[in-house]
C-alpha cells in the first residue's frame, strides 16, 4: 500500500508522498507453530521487510509534507508567561479520577458508542447503534460457531491467530457479546478516569497527542474488566506547534477550577462536541483504520484489559467503516498490540522473523533503549513483529522476555553477545538484561504487572533504577474509595510529575502564527499587513490567521488556482473501501478474516509514531 499525506484540497500545488512499504504476513508455504529458525511463529522472513531507517525516512517525508510550520519571527509570536509546574493539578488537568466530576456530567460508555456510531450513520452506516458495538467488541473474543453476529471479526480466523500469533479465543469474556439486555451489560462498565496524553503527540506536530477515557466494570459480585479509548486529536493546524496551544489550555486551566461540575462541563466541550476550531475528541476517525495516515500520523485505538477469565490479557482493536458493500458497516477490528514484539523473538536465533527482530530492530536501538531517564527511553517496533496480546499473569516464553532470551545457549557473535557489547557502551553503563528488562517495561504486560518479571527489583532496568509499581495490573482502580479511584504508585511517583513539567514546558513555549509551507503565490505582504501590530493573544494571532486565509483565497481565486484548505473541522467520516472484503465475498469467515487483514496492513503502512517529547512510547 502506499502511506500517503491527505491534502485535502491542496491537491494541484502540493504533491503527494507516497513511499511503497509491504506489510508483512505469512506467505504462500509458510505455517504457524514455533521454528527455532524461523521465529516464534514460523515465518520466513520476507525480502521486502521494512527497516529502521525506511521507517525513519518515511516518517520525516510525512513530517515535511505537512502543509503549516510555526512562522518565527518576532513580531509574529508572543511569548506566554511561563507556567510553574506546581500550578498544575495532576488529577484535574492530566488524569481526572474523582468520582465529583465524573459524575457530574455524561461520560457513560453508553454516550461514548453512541457518539461513534452516530458518526458511523452520517457517513453511511446506518445500522449502527451503540448497542451494536458494544456486542461487536467482545464478540470478537467469540469464535465464528458461537458468536453473536458471525459476520465480523473472529477469534479464530487465521486458525485463531493474528499477525501469525496465537489469539485464543475467550468465551467467557466473549459472553458479554450476548447478554440478554446489552443496554443493562454496558452500563456496569463506568468511566472512571478521563486522561490527557498531549505529550503523546506525534512528531511534527501532526496532532495534539491522545486524550483518553478508561472504562472499568463494576458492581456488586462483578469481575472487573476494562475498556480504554484513546483517541488521537487532530491538529487543525498540523505541522504548527501553536495549532494545539487551546487544547494544552483548556486543560491546564482544569488546575483553578474547584468547581467538579463546572470541570466535567469543560472536560464534556472537548469530548463531545469540540473546542471551537476542534473536531470532539470522541470521533469515529480518531479510532479508526484510513486509508492514509494523513495529518495526524495515524488514528488512535481502543483497548481491553480482560479480567473475566485466566490468564489476565490486554487486547487492542481499531474500528473500520466498511463501506466496501452498501450499507456501510462499522466494526471493532481486533490489531496486534502495539510495541509488544513476541517474546520468543527475542530468542537469539541466525535466520527468520527472531533474527530480523534481532539485528534489524534491537541491536540498532540499543543507545534509545539505554537513555538514563525512565520517562524517555524508548524504541520503535514495526507492527510485523507484534503479538496478538499481551499477558501478564502467569508469564510463560510469549510474555517473559527475558526468559525466552536465555532459553537457548548464545553463540560467539551472536545476538546475546552483540547484545552485552552494546549496552556496555550505554551511559550508564547496562547489561544485556537490563536492555531486555526495558523493553519488557514498555510492553502492556511489563508496564502493567512489572512484579511478575521481577521489573520492581533494585537494579532491574540499570544501576539503581527500577521500574515503578502498578496497582495490581492496572494504574486506575475500578472501585471507588471515598469518592476517588486510586492511581498506581508508576503514576503518581513517575509519570504524571514528568508529564506536568511537559505541560508546562509546552505553555511556555512561544505562540507564533502557523503559516502555509506552499502556497504558489509571493504572500509576505500580506502577512505583514496581518502583523503589523505583533499578537498579543492566541486569539489574536488566530483572527490574523483567518483574515490571512480569506485575503490568499481571493487572490488564489482571481488567478484560477486551487484554494487553501479549510481550517474548520471535518463533519462527516469517511468509509473504507476494502479490496481483500471485496474479494472475499459475503461469506461470514471469509469476510472476516479478509477485512482483519485489510485492517492490519492500513495499519502496519503507518510508521511507528515517534512523539513530540523524542521517543515512540505508546502507554
Amino acid at each position: 500500500m502506499d502511506a500517503r499525506v491527505d491534502m485535502r484540497g491542496m491537491a494541484g500545488w502540493i504533491a503527494m508522498v507516497g513511499i511503497g512499504m509491504m506489510a508483512t504476513g505469512c506467505p504462500p508455504g509458510g505455517k504457524g507453530g514455533t521454528g527455532p529458525g524461523n521465529g516464534s511463529n514460523g515465518l520466513v522472513i520476507p525480502a521486502g521487510i521494512p527497516k529502521l531507517a525506511d521507517l525513519d525516512k518515511l516518517r520525516l517525508v510525512q513530517r515535511d509534507a505537512l502543509p503549516f510550520e510555526g512562522l518565527v519571527p518576532r513580531n509574529f509570536c508572543f511569548a506566554p508567561p511561563a507556567v510553574d509546574p506546581a500550578t498544575i493539578d495532576v488529577d484535574r488537568s492530566l488524569f481526572v479520577h474523582d468520582r465529583a466530576t465524573l459524575d457530574a456530567a455524561d461520560f457513560s460508555l453508553k454516550r461514548t458508542l453512541g457518539k461513534i456510531a452516530g458518526d458511523a450513520v452520517a457517513a453511511g452506516a446506518t445500522g449502527a447503534t451503540a448497542e451494536g458495538l458494544f456486542r461487536d467488541l467482545w464478540d470478537t473474543q467469540n469464535p465464528h460457531a458461537s458468536a453473536a453476529t458471525p459476520t465480523g471479526a473472529q477469534c479464530d480466523d487465521a486458525g485463531t491467530t493474528l499477525n501469525g500469533f496465537s489469539n485464543a479465543c475467550r468465551t467467557i469474556d466473549g459472553a458479554q457479546a450476548k447478554a440478554a439486555n446489552l443496554d443493562a451489560e454496558m452500563a456496569t462498565y463506568r468511566a472512571v478516569g478521563v486522561v490527557n496524553r498531549l505529550d503523546l503527540a506525534a512528531e511534527g506536530w501532526k496532532n495534539c497527542g491522545e486524550h483518553r477515557i478508561v472504562y472499568g466494570r463494576q458492581g456488586a459480585g462483578i469481575q472487573r474488566s476494562f475498556i480504554i479509548f484513546e483517541a488521537v486529536l487532530p491538529n487543525p493546524r498540523p505541522g504548527c506547534e501553536s495549532g494545539c496551544r487551546a487544547v494544552a489550555e483548556h486543560w491546564y486551566q482544569l488546575s483553578s477550577v474547584a468547581d467538579p461540575v463546572d470541570r466535567a462541563k469543560r472536560l464534556e466541550q472537548l469530548f463531545y462536541t469540540g473546542l471551537p476550531g476542534y473536531e470532539p475528541v470522541v470521533r469515529l476517525d480518531h479510532y479508526a483504520a484510513k486509508t492514509t495516515g494523513g495529518y495526524s500520523g495515524g488514528s488512535g485505538q481502543i483497548r481491553t484489559n480482560q479480567f473475566l477469565e485466566q490468564p489476565w490479557m490486554l487486547k487492542e482493536f481499531k474500528l473500520a467503516l466498511d463501506c466496501t458493500i452498501k450499507p456501510c458497516v462499522v466494526e471493532p477490528v481486533p490489531i496486534p498490540v502495539k510495541v509488544n514484539p513476541d517474546g520468543e523473538l527475542w530468542t537469539e536465533s541466525t535466520v527468520g522473523l527472531a533474527n530480523a527482530f534481532q539485528q534489524n530492530i534491537v541491536l540498532p536501538q540499543v543507545s534509545s533503549l539505554g537513555v538514563d531517564d525512565i520517562t524517555q527511553f524508548s524504541y520503535q517496533v514495526p507492527l510485523q513483529f507484534d503479538a496478538a496480546r499481551s499477558q501478564p499473569q502467569s508469564p510463560g516464553l510469549h510474555d517473559h522476555y527475558f526468559e525466552s532470551y536465555t532459553a537457548v545457549p548464545g553463540v560467539p557473535g551472536g545476538f546475546r553477545s552483540s547484545l552485552g557489547t552494546a549496552a556496555a557502551t550505554a551511559t550508564p553503563a547496562l547489561t544485556d538484561k537490563q536492555v531486555v528488562n526495558r523493553a519488557l517495561a514498555l510492553s502492556c504486560a511489563g508496564c502493567h504487572m512489572p512484579s511478575s518479571f521481577n521489573l520492581t527489583l533494585a537494579s532491574s532496568i540499570g544501576p539503581g533504577m527500577s521500574w515503578p509499581d502498578s496497582a495490581g495490573f492496572v494504574h486506575v482502580r475500578a472501585e471507588a474509595v471515598s469518592g476517588v479511584h486510586a492511581l498506581s504508585p508508576a503514576l503518581t511517583s513517575t509519570f504524571l510529575p514528568a508529564r506536568a513539567k511537559n505541560l508546562a514546558s509546552l505553555l511556555g513555549d512561544n505562540v507564533c502564527f502557523c503559516r502555509f509551507r506552499k502556497v504558489p503565490i509571493d504572500v509576505s505582504r500580506f502577512e505583514q499587513v496581518a502583523f503589523s501590530k505583533p499578537p498579543a493573544t492566541l486569539v489574536d494571532i488566530r483572527t490574523a490567521e483567518e483574515n490571512l486565509k480569506r485575503q490568499i483565497d481571493t487572490e488564489l481565486t482571481r488567478r484560477n488556482l486551487s484554494r487553501l484548505p479549510d481550517l474548520a473541522p471535518e463533519t462527516v467520516s469517511t468509509g473504507l473501501v476494502l479490496d481483500e472484503v471485496k474479494a472475499a465475498g459475503p461469506a461470514p469467515t471469509a469476510r472476516s478474516t479478509a477485512l482483519r487483514t485489510a485492517v492490519q496492513k492500513l495499519v502496519a503502512g503507518e510508521p511507528p509514531r515517534k512523539t513530540v517529547t523524542g521517543h515512540f512510547r505508546a502507554e
